[in-house]
């Protein structure tokens, strides 16, 4: 073989690598990202409680993302044809058991509040317990807060109670 014709190789080499994986991948684009998974009670400490890789792949339908974890994996997509991954907080349950009588009768559960971002992010709370899905390493530095409830707050201005903080 010549330099020539192995330069063209090469060349073609180069561009196969270059161009494939769009190509292949139908135009989807993806990225991962380590996570850590952090539970508290509202006004409490963080504690860290899982790490995991969450995988974005995006595409003209919108965005699929994949939370891998030690043992469990959770999928949901946002755009056409959306789904959600549920609550994660549930399969992260309390470190200690509540104090009192439990009913068993009540299965509404305590209220809940779930916030998806567009990075895959994820803010959680069911009653006092909160949870956050961060990429990186580590927990939030802040104590962790329920957004204000605005129902709450204008029923509490119109009966003459005072707001929540």
């Amino acid at each position: 073989m010549t330099n020539s014709a192995l330069a063209h190789i090469a060349f073609a080499t180069v561009s196969w690598i270059s161009f494939a994986p769009p190509v292949l991948a139908n135009d989807l684009q993806m990225s991962r990202h380590g996570v850590t998974i952090c539970t508290s009670e509202v006004d409490g400490q963080w504690v860290l409680r899982a790490h995991g890789t969450l995988t974005r792949t995006m595409s003209r339908d919108g965005e699929v993302y994949s939370l891998d974890l030690r043992d469990q994996t959770f999928t949901w997509r946002v755009g056409k044809g959306s789904t959600y991954p549920g609550f994660l907080i549930d399969a992260f349950p309390p470190l200690r058991f509540p104090r009192g009588p439990i009913s068993m009768l009540d299965d509404r559960g305590p209220p809940r509040g779930q916030r998806l971002y567009v990075d895959g992010e994820v803010f959680e709370y069911a009653g006092s317990r909160v949870l956050s899905l961060r990429i990186g390493a580590t927990c939030p530095s802040e104590k962790p807060n329920l957004w204000p409830n605005p129902t709450v707050e204008r029923d509490a201005r119109k009966s003459g109670a005072r707001p929540s903080p």
